[in-house]
């Protein structure tokens, strides 16, 4: 019987494998580490998008998810449904949780990341970021999705209700 020419993976060399593929394809070669926070309160296809075009052009994405307790969503279980998203998928992501919003982040907070890029669609987060001397890039919404605008028109119909 002969060899196949394609090389048996098992699911305990998967990690190394995708990075194989990634040396001989070019993919994700890059070397920028994203820094993406937002509330994700209600994870939706415009984050999921955002993320990937994200990791793909880049090759690292942080996301940070911000914990407050005003929240619809628990934080814990968004992370867990971006962590099975992503798990599989040929991009870096790491998904963690923090409780500071990053408009309001000190330097001394920020030290806690390793990033060369801060991404947000926020201006008013963008500026902050920018004043701790960071760089920053601008990201346009997705196909405009919104978990902001989904939550106010949730709140306006109450109202009008």
């Amino acid at each position: 019987m002969s060899q196949s020419m394609f090389p048996v993976v098992n699911i305990s060399s998967r990690d190394s494998f995708i990075k194989k593929l990634r040396m001989l394809f070019g993919y994700n070669l890059k070397t920028k580490r994203i820094l993406f926070s937002g509330r994700f309160d209600g994870l939706h296809t415009g984050h999921i998008i955002t993320i990937m075009r994200l990791g793909r052009k880049y090759g690292f994405v942080h996301v940070v998810i911000l914990d407050y307790p005003e929240r619809e969503w628990p934080a814990q279980y968004i992370k867990q449904q971006m962590d099975e998203l992503f798990c599989d998928l040929p991009i870096d992501v790491t998904i963690t949780i923090n409780t500071t919003h990053f408009g309001k982040v000190t330097e001394k907070e920020l030290e806690d990341y390793d990033f060369d890029l801060y991404a947000s669609g926020n201006m008013e987060v963008l500026n902050h970021i920018a004043k701790l001397g960071k760089k920053i890039l601008y990201v346009d919404r997705a196909l405009h999705y919104s978990a902001t605008d989904q939550r106010l028109m949730e709140r306006m119909k109450k109202a009008l209700s």
